[in-house]
């Protein structure tokens, strides 16, 4: 995140005469980017807190047992008979199967007996089939049909835990009512949702345009540049509130953020033998600067993040039978991207040194839409895709610090340009129903932006130890590209 504390001494620290109107208006928007990113972290906090209690609520709510799908809830416990007094209407009679009052339900003998036992006896045949084995305290049942015991081979018992017999076929079958999809109204149930939490694990492609930094000896082979650099996946959350307006309308604010991406590269010479972008690789001067050239060690430190809130007034439809369903919105969007880029040179040789710091921001704000596509594959199972895009207003600020050894007051370049970017965003989802509540969602997500300042792209490699003719840049066309997995819950009431 952007160190708005050291912002604000290095301005303290300038000259007096440079606080003129100028300066005003430096420090005026300086505090108002740094209230943006108070509020951006507080968000952060908030949105993560109550990821936190929904997932443990929904957890609470899964863990209590559940009346399978499909299945009607039993109208009496087991042992439980009627009360005094209680008894049948007249006329009605016993449904079929059921046993006189009193007596127990008998089931049907098994197929093969011509005859049955008294009551509260067996056969003698089909006793002995049924006879328990007993082997080195494992109680072994024989079963007179294997396909009709669900095995094909004997069952046994070890302690508490029963085997074969179709014990392992019955566990799944009491596991499914809580993995399979819980329809509901087949597939007219409506798919929006109220709350939608979601973790997010993005890679960012190509950090930056390439630019080589280091060569091992004077115009030898590079050894250090951007291409070094590497954004691994990072990991992040995406949390959405949807409010019903009326008819088919919602209110939906949403916020994702991507929390610090980081990279770092270092090269060694124990020869002292690296040279520097500076010196156009030790040519000029021929053998280089003393802070950057025959050097030791050089150093390239990145890191980024990103944060976006939007809000969209969306209008749901969906096909008579309901196998498909969709939607189209249009709102208001603001993206924050902030970005720290630094180089660090070590010359032993010479006992100086340079640190390099190139710190650039990126507000966006402007208009989006899009839209989405579900298809109801099963009662509780859904994919679908949704496509955005907008157009949006950038204001981009480089600053950058210089200092060296041989540098009394440190170097600072301070520019800022507005200009128009675009944001292109899609994905892939799908989303697998629990309970009444709670939904399961899983996709792909793809976020392209264009038309930003990059910090590696702002780097100037004018020396900075030859005058003071070392002009100052700005580089605002930079893209980024975010892709990756996202996994998160649905909860609705």
């Amino acid at each position: 995140m952007y160190d708005c504390a050291s912002e604000k001494m290095l301005l303290s620290s300038n000259p007096p005469h440079q606080h003129d109107n100028l300066g005003r208006a430096r420090a005026h928007n300086l505090n108002t980017i740094c209230r943006g990113v108070e509020v951006m972290i507080n968000l952060r906090y908030w949105a993560w807190s109550l990821a936190v209690v929904l997932l443990l609520g929904g957890l609470t709510d899964r863990a209590h047992a559940q009346v399978p799908y499909g299945q009607a809830a039993p109208m009496m416990a087991p042992g439980m008979g009627m009360a005094p007094g209680m008894g049948m209407a007249p006329g009605m009679g016993m449904a079929p199967g059921m046993a006189p009052a009193g007596q127990m339900y008998q089931p049907y003998p098994p197929q093969g007996y011509a005859q049955y036992a008294p009551a509260g006896m067996q056969p003698a045949a089909y006793a002995a089939q049924l006879a328990p084995v007993q082997s080195s305290g494992v109680t072994m049942s024989l079963s007179s049909d294997d396909e009709q015991a669900g095995a094909s081979w004997p069952g046994f018992q070890i302690g508490q835990f029963q085997f074969g017999n179709g014990a392992l076929l019955n566990r799944v079958q009491a596991a499914m009512p809580r993995i399979v999809p819980q329809g509901l109204q087949e597939c007219c149930r409506p798919r929006w949702f109220d709350i939608h939490i979601e973790g997010m694990y993005l890679k960012r492609d190509e950090v930056a345009n390439n630019l080589n930094f280091t060569s091992d000896g004077i115009l030898g082979p590079i050894v250090l540049g951007v291409d070094d650099l590497d954004f691994d996946n990072e990991l992040g959350m995406k949390f959405t509130g949807v409010r019903q307006l009326f008819g088919s309308n919602v209110l939906e604010m949403s916020y994702f953020g991507l929390f610090n991406y980081g990279t770092s590269k270092t090269v060694t010479s124990p020869t002292d033998n690296l040279y520097s972008i500076f010196s156009d690789f030790g040519t000029n001067p021929f053998g280089g600067f003393g802070e950057t050239d025959q050097a030791s060690e050089h150093g390239l430190t990145y890191s980024s993040s990103i944060d976006s809130v939007e809000l969209h007034i969306r209008r749901r439809w969906q096909e008579p039978d309901c196998r498909w369903q969709g939607s189209v919105h249009a709102g208001v969007r603001f993206v924050y991207l902030l970005e720290d880029f630094q180089h660090n040179t070590v010359s032993t040789l010479n006992n100086s040194s340079l640190d390099y710091s190139v710190k650039t921001r990126n507000s966006m704000v402007g208009f989006q839409t899009g839209g989405d596509l579900w298809s109801c594959v099963a009662p509780g199972l859904r994919v679908g895709v949704e496509v955005k895009a907008g157009i949006y207003g950038v204001r981009s600020e480089q600053n950058t610090t210089i200092e060296a050894t041989s540098i009394g007051t440190p170097v600072q370049d301070h520019l800022e340009s507005k200009q128009v970017s675009f944001i292109l965003e899609g994905g892939a989802m799908g989303t697998w129903r629990l309970s009444q509540n709670w939904n399961l969602r899983g996709g792909y997500q793809v976020i392209f932006i264009d038309g930003i300042a990059l910090a590696a792209e702002n780097f100037n490699s004018v020396p900075p130890f030859v005058g003071s003719g070392r002009p100052a840049v700005l580089v605002d066309g930079g893209e980024a590209l975010y892709h990756g997995f996202t996994a998160g819950a649905e909860w609705s009431w």
